[in-house]
């Protein structure tokens, strides 16, 4: 388990730079196959909020959970944060980019998942916002979904990702 490497200061990893590629959400879930675990994930793919951009560069930073004491670890909190920090909500699609550029990288991490911090999504039946996470487990990486309102309970080793936005 990696702990303080290069890449992390404070609380925070630098995972690197991803380029966005088009992708629709039908496409991230043929590429991703089996690692798209549950239905959530595959009705926020589907969902038609889910808008993907092509070309743009974007360095992805992950405020780890420790930042936070356990009642404070809150959506608002982290969002508030990030943006003092002057990192910027990702768009969803950086989820299936962290997977495929960083699997090995985020494996030694020491956090169970990444939720990355986009603006929820609704499902495809409109019935709850989403975002989507990246699960570490012991089979590899799951492209998960979680409730958005569900942020009051998020914990000490989860990762939440941003990016910085490459002029």
């Amino acid at each position: 388990m990696q702990k303080n490497s290069k890449d992390e200061q404070n609380g925070i990893i630098n995972l690197g730079t991803v380029t966005s590629n088009g992708k629709t959400g039908q496409q991230w879930i043929k590429g991703l196959g089996a690692a798209v675990h549950g239905t959530w994930a595959r009705d926020v793919l589907n969902s038609e909020e889910f808008n993907p951009t092509d070309g743009v560069t974007s360095q992805v930073v992950v405020l780890k959970g420790t930042l936070w004491n356990d009642s404070d670890r809150l959506s608002k909190n982290i969002y508030t944060k990030a943006e003092k920090i002057q990192f910027e909500k990702p768009n969803a699609e950086i989820a299936g980019l962290i997977m495929k550029k960083f699997s090995e990288k985020i494996k030694v991490l020491g956090l169970n998942r990444i939720i990355v911090m986009s603006n929820p999504i609704r499902d495809c039946s409109e019935r709850v916002a989403s975002l989507l996470c990246i699960e570490i487990s012991n089979n590899g990486l799951l492209l998960t979904a979680d409730f958005a309102q569900r942020g009051d309970g998020w914990r000490r080793d989860d990762g939440f990702a941003f990016e910085i936005r490459e002029e």
